[in-house]
């Protein structure tokens, strides 16, 4: 099973505020950050962490 992190617990693993992780989910800033797709459960998002590691692998600068 996937580890799922909640939007504080992905602002805390990347040293962001929450508010910058809804930000970055927002559709609208999708070609922006290209931030992974959250899981909502009831009213909460949730994300997989391998995605958040995949994600981080791309905004490397060489």
């Amino acid at each position: 099973m996937a580890k799922l992190l909640s939007t504080k617990e992905v602002a805390e693993y990347l040293g962001f505020t929450p508010l910058k992780i809804r930000k970055m989910r927002m559709r609208v800033n999708q070609n922006k950050f290209n931030f992974p797709k959250g899981i909502k459960i009831g009213s909460t998002f949730k994300y997989e962490k391998a995605e958040i590691d995949k994600w981080l692998q791309t905004c490397k600068v060489i």
